[in-house]
């Protein structure tokens, strides 16, 4: 086997932490668009969504998918 050439687990391994980056960058994002939530709610947010990248943009965005949905935005 060629070492220069990834195998299959390096590939998968490789699209998992992109779409882990992208949802975390996603989350960031959302997170700074939001005008309805105070800065050290803010700061707190943005802390858990970098410590923890997949759980932390998940819960986010779940979060503030209910959050809008509570105050009828779309």
């Amino acid at each position: 086997m060629n070492p220069l050439i990834p195998g299959p687990g390096d590939v998968v391994m490789t699209v998992l932490a992109i779409a882990a980056f992208v949802v975390s960058c996603v989350a960031i994002v959302s997170l700074s668009r939001t005008r309805q939530l105070p800065a050290r709610r803010v700061l707190l947010w943005a802390l858990v969504i970098l410590l923890l990248p997949v759980l932390g943009a998940v819960a986010w965005l779940v979060s503030n998918d209910r959050t809008s949905r509570q105050h009828g935005a779309t």
